[in-house]
């Protein structure tokens, strides 16, 4: 009887560890897609053949408009968790200069927003633009947010979605609901554990702009 209940307690213990070591094989192969999808496309159209970009040099942010003290603080706050939270990430920091920047967010009203962001598509409430150099380094950005139509819950997520879009995760995502970058409309005012993953896969060492996703091979 003894051995019995030691063969089943066996085979039991060798179940779980092969359902654990399925799950995680789950989980990787869903992270791998949505990494394809986030970073290796555009939202509005890819001339690139599906290559990898990213930020090689430090991130300058000017930011202005019709910003609440809210507002700056909220975008304060993020760039000190991606300066402290994404390895490899080039420093990022804030000018009061506008020509120093190589990135600009810009809080306006929604029917301006597309004088502030070149590529604005109608109707989109938060936007970025981005544009990148022979190596396929992101050089400068864009961004729009609408300061008429938003709350301070709307307006954070959507700082947070437009910056992290800019930095390299150029395209949204139709799976991870609680994701910054998730395709539906959200107010999430944080990243979610995937989405710093992601960033920190972008910024991985091991990768280089340029890569098409099948070079990365994760």
């Amino acid at each position: 009887m003894k051995k019995s209940f030691a063969v089943i307690l066996v085979v039991m213990i060798m179940l779980s560890g092969f359902s654990v070591a399925a799950a995680q094989t789950a989980e990787e192969a869903h992270f791998r897609e949505v990494f394809q999808a986030a970073a290796f496309s555009t939202e509005y159209g890819d001339s690139e053949g599906g290559k990898l970009h990213r930020w090689s040099s430090p991130i300058v942010i000017w930011a202005g408009g019709e910003m609440t003290r809210e507002d700056e603080e909220g975008l304060d706050l993020f760039i000190g968790q991606l300066n402290t939270r994404v390895g490899g990430l080039p420093p990022v920091y804030r000018t009061g200069f506008r020509e120093e920047a190589n990135v600009t967010v810009v809080y306006a009203p929604l029917e301006r927003l597309n004088e502030h962001s070149k590529f604005y598509v109608e109707g989109n409430w938060g936007f970025f633009s981005f544009w990148w150099n022979a190596l396929q380094e992101i050089s400068r950005a864009e961004i729009a947010i609408a300061s008429d139509v938003t709350s301070q819950e709307e307006r954070n997520h959507l700082m947070m979605e437009e910056l992290t879009g800019s930095l390299g995760l150029t395209n949204d995502i139709d799976s991870d609901p609680d994701s910054i970058i998730h395709q539906g409309w959200t107010t999430t005012q944080e990243l979610s554990d995937l989405d710093w993953r992601l960033l920190n896969q972008l910024y991985d060492d091991r990768l280089a702009p340029g890569m098409t996703f099948e070079k990365a091979s994760l």
